[in-house]
């Protein structure tokens, strides 16, 4: 246990290296605003680079593409995590991983219920709140679902090679066309979850695009012994006995093709049933996929490259700038307070997200904001055009480097040297910035002292002693 002077060092370097290195801090109160309800529509596993409004060649996006040419759309957008339950977390509590009881783990650990989430903020105002998800590890176990009217995690299909249950893009446009017809006429709060295109890749070969013509041999990969994907192919993706990289991108693909199509009209009954004259839609997702990157192939979860963090971030709504892009980096972490200052609510004490809304209404850059991200293996941080990750052990803890995910069987692979690249994930060639450096260092202390003071939540199913919420809240951690 941390004493009194402790926990005030970890609140007082948490407000210097989060809250004041970040520009526009806090909710402005905007007159001319006329938001009433806010959709929130994350995408599993989409990787920002395979949007066309992003630059991909292929077309992949269209319905997205119109939708988003609406708004702003922030060219360089990080998650929080490279994984399904602590991305989520962090956009409903408007807290890094560590800081909340869920950690970077994906879904070992609830959300104990002393965390104050965004649906229930939206609750109190007298909101309804609804949620559809398509994923196992968003299900009520999770502890997500406090704050829902109604959270709506039944599972209706089967997941290809494995026998995890899931919902693909077409039931989860049906329920969502459902739940907003019944949600019309009202303020509420809507989280909208789409699986796909979380792999196995099998979107109906309607959407599969052509091959692309490749004048070198395609790669070709060996099946691997366990889902991890390095330097294989994860055993649970491989599909009719492919082994070629090609094919599964392409098959990718037509899984974005396949939730744009439902997706798109998901987007036009929120038109046509009149909502998005008074309403906020957030875009983005919850972490990449791997295709090569470290050494990793159609799989995600094992570290913060690039590929894994950049996502997209769209706002759309009343009084936003639209066919706008800004191309500073800025965390998906930052919806849950952009989410609140729309709607005019006073965030949460603790929260370490901040709103973009001035950004979003005069179109301007946001600038100096540091944003981190969080993984077993590695943690990162990025500022303006840069990208920096390290990992969390020294190559010296053999204890930590020889296991692995339990999930998965990926071998933990340290990065040996810090990251430094641009938000593209171009490699830079300069050295990275001191601030930058220095900033996740600083991050990585708060957090690893938040973690210690959190152990006390990860045990699932306990209730916390009264001595334990009277800490926990005097950090910041427990409304």
């Amino acid at each position: 246990m941390l004493n009194r002077i402790a926990r005030k060092n970890i609140l007082y370097l948490a407000a210097l290296v989060i809250a004041s290195s970040l520009f526009g801090a806090g909710c402005g109160n905007q007159e001319s605003r006329k938001i009433r309800s806010v959709v929130l529509i994350t995408i599993d596993t989409l990787r920002a680079d395979h949007l066309n409004y992003y630059g991909y060649s292929e077309p992949t996006t269209p319905n997205l593409d119109r939708f988003m040419s609406r708004g702003v759309v922030f060219q360089h957008a990080f998650s929080t995590s490279c994984r399904t339950a602590p991305s989520h977390v962090s956009l409903m509590t408007g807290l890094y991983p560590s800081f909340t009881s869920v950690d970077v783990d994906n879904g070992s650990h609830p959300l104990n219920k002393g965390f104050e989430t965004l649906a229930e903020l939206c609750q109190a105002e007298g909101m309804q709140t609804a949620a559809i998800v398509g994923n196992p590890v968003l299900g009520k176990r999770l502890a997500l679902d406090q704050g829902f009217d109604s959270y709506d995690d039944v599972l209706p299909d089967r997941e290809r090679n494995r026998n995890d249950l899931e919902r693909t893009a077409d039931n989860t446009r049906k329920s969502s066309i459902a739940k907003i017809k019944e949600l019309t006429g009202s303020s509420f709060f809507l989280w909208i979850h789409f699986q796909d295109p979380h792999g196995p890749y099998t979107a109906p070969k309607s959407f599969l695009p052509p091959p692309a013509p490749s004048t070198t041999e395609p790669l070709s990969l060996p099946v691997g012994a366990n889902h991890s994907g390095y330097k294989a192919l994860p055993a649970y993706q491989v599909l009719e006995d492919e082994q070629k990289l090609a094919e599964y991108v392409r098959r990718y693909d037509a899984e974005i093709r396949y939730l744009d199509s439902n997706l798109g009209q998901v987007l036009e009954t929120l038109q046509s049933e009149g909502i998005l004259s008074e309403s906020l839609v957030v875009i983005t997702a919850d972490h990449g996929e791997a295709f090569g990157e470290d050494d990793f192939f159609c799989a995600h979860g094992h570290g913060l490259g690039i590929d894994q963090t950049r996502v997209p971030l769209a706002f759309v709504g009343p009084g936003i700038q639209a066919e706008t892009r800004l191309k500073n980096g800025v965390s998906n972490l930052d919806a849950f307070a952009t989410i609140l200052d729309a709607l005019d609510l006073a965030p949460p004490p603790g929260t370490q997200s901040e709103s973009l809304l001035p950004f979003l209404q005069n179109g301007t850059e946001p600038m100096g904001r540091i944003g981190y991200a969080e993984s077993v293996t590695q943690r990162a941080a990025f500022q303006g055009d840069f990208y920096l990750r390290a990992d969390r052990h020294p190559l010296s803890d053999l204890k930590f480097w020889k296991t692995g995910n339990p999930f998965t069987g990926a071998p933990y692979i340290p990065l040996g040297e810090k990251d430094h690249r641009h938000v593209s994930g171009k490699k830079a060639t300069s050295p990275p910035e001191e601030s930058l450096a220095s900033a996740l260092d600083s991050f990585t202390k708060i957090a690893d002292k938040a973690r210690s003071e959190l152990l006390p939540l990860r045990q699932q199913g306990r209730p916390l002693s009264q001595e334990e919420k009277d800490r926990l809240r005097a950090l910041g951690y427990l409304k």
